[in-house]
């Protein structure tokens, strides 16, 4: 969606993660820059991030963006320049976690999943690999983990907040 600057840009991405991440806790996703200039990111100061419900999961999110002006014209965007959405056992064990980081120097650029220790997968191999996913958005980690995952939601709109297109 297009904005008349890039705070309002900005400021839009911020506000459209924290209400999704509120679906399943009330932490808040603070803003930082990056190392270039024009990078910013979204995270939790503390996690992971504990989660109600069925089974003891924790969660922690970080979300890596710019903010373009892609047409020369006034209207400002946002584009994600890589995540990590990574699901935990509340002892600290790595369950999934979807990555995306091209400016990393790991070898691995495209979108992928871990199904880490936590999974219990059983085929060692798989707990080492890098499961290609195609991009994946928060809302859809945050909807597998109420869905799937017996995350209990803290709000009664949190299908529509996570049915809802990205900012």
């Amino acid at each position: 969606m297009p904005h008349r600057t890039p705070a309002e840009a900005s400021r839009a991405l911020t506000e459209n993660l924290r209400q999704a991440v509120s679906c399943v806790t009330s932490a808040v996703l603070i803003p930082a820059t990056g190392a270039a200039a024009d990078t910013r990111a979204l995270f939790f100061t503390r996690p992971p991030i504990a989660l109600h419900g069925t089974r003891p999961l924790a969660l922690d999110v970080t979300h890596v963006y710019r903010v373009e002006d892609p047409a020369s014209t006034s209207d400002w965007v946002t584009r994600t320049l890589g995540y990590r959405y990574q699901l935990y056992l509340r002892d600290g064990t790595e369950l999934l976690a979807f990555h995306w980081h091209p400016q990393d120097p790991n070898p691995v650029k495209s979108p992928h999943l871990h199904l880490s220790a936590g999974a219990q997968v059983g085929f060692t191999d798989l707990t080492d690999a890098h499961i290609p996913t195609g991009p994946v958005d928060l809302r859809a980690v945050l909807c597998l983990a109420i869905e799937d995952l017996g995350v209990r939601p803290l709000r009664p709109d949190w299908q529509a907040i996570l049915a809802a297109p990205p900012a």
